[in-house]
């Protein structure tokens, strides 16, 4: 159905197209990396997105939880293997019990799995774009 008020089609317009460059005046990545073929700790993570270079683009980086969200609800230009069952590295760290012990989150996108790990444990790296 039309708008009731004419402003309201150019207010929505408006606000999504804040929602898609991303609102903070930057931009949200919209392509996500295939999985490194091996697992990695997070420092290794950070570098290994930092030197990546897939489909001819270099500017990599690891996504922190809310980019991962974005371009996996937008579908991005590419999100290869959304089925992944893979849990992988997420720049976003985390306080466990009120504290921070070096845990950062991960991800799965086979079921939107969001949790907690160790810095020192091994998981594959997606890097965005």
């Amino acid at each position: 159905a039309p708008p009731v008020n004419p402003n309201d089609a150019v207010n929505k317009d408006y606000v999504d197209q804040a929602v898609v460059s991303g609102s903070g005046g930057g931009s949200m990545p919209t392509q996500m990396s295939l999985p490194s073929a091996n697992t990695m700790n997070f420092g290794d993570a950070m570098r290994y997105c930092a030197n990546l270079t897939e489909s001819g683009h270099s500017d990599w980086h690891l996504p922190d939880l809310r980019e991962a969200i974005y371009v996996v609800s937008k579908g991005g230009n590419t999100v290869p293997l959304p089925s992944d069952n893979q849990d992988f590295w997420l720049g976003t760290n985390t306080l466990v019990n009120g504290y921070n012990y070096n845990y950062m989150m991960r991800m799965r996108l086979s079921d939107g799995y969001v949790y907690y790990a160790p810095t020192n444990n091994s998981y594959v790296t997606r890097c965005v774009r």
